[in-house]
């Protein structure tokens, strides 16, 4: 069985974010059931932000 999370955010430093994640990324190899995760913006709202893992 597959999960998937949606998480929407509002931010104005979307690369602070991606370090944040590939920080994580790096710290939990190994450890971790997640296979890929995407952070996309939202055209129609500024500054928000979706990310699917």
């Amino acid at each position: 069985m597959s999960f998937i999370q949606i998480v929407e955010l509002t931010t104005t430093r979307p690369a602070e974010v991606e370090a944040l994640t590939e920080k994580w990324v790096a710290q939990t190899e190994r450890r971790r059931s997640v296979a890929r995760a995407a952070l996309v913006a939202d055209r129609d709202r500024p500054d928000t932000y979706i990310q699917i893992v």
